[in-house]
């Protein structure tokens, strides 16, 4: 699968994420997810290029990741998400390994989150 990433146009810019995630397992993703830290997703994440694509407006979605990325693959003409629904944002996949640096972490109302994330990788 790496290999035929990269031969796909990779994005850079503003990727949205938008995630439903509840007691303990919020608690851990938070603890996480700290100002001025360092995260390393381990397997591949799927996003989109606008809040839209990423689903923001789904009211179970309670974290929303903000991510400034360098080099996230297109896979809109190969995934079934956002261009096969007519969508036209970009529907992206970030590779194992991507290195974030947390910039912000904001509370935008009861267990609802902001977090934003500049690539490092």
């Amino acid at each position: 699968m790496k290999d035929g990433l990269r031969k796909l146009p990779n994005y850079e810019g503003t990727a949205f994420r938008a995630l439903e995630l509840n007691g303990e397992i919020l608690n851990t993703f938070l603890d996480l997810h700290k100002k001025g830290s360092k995260v390393t997703y381990k397997e591949f994440i799927s996003a989109g290029s606008t809040k839209e694509a990423a689903f923001f407006d789904k009211g179970e979605k309670n974290v929303k990741l903000i991510m400034n990325v360098k080099r996230a693959p297109d896979i809109s003409n190969y995934a079934d998400g956002i261009r096969f629904r007519g969508y036209d944002p970009k529907e992206l996949l970030l590779r194992r390994g991507s290195y974030f640096e947390v910039l912000e972490v904001k509370n935008i109302g009861g267990n609802k989150w902001e977090i934003y994330l500049n690539q490092l990788n």
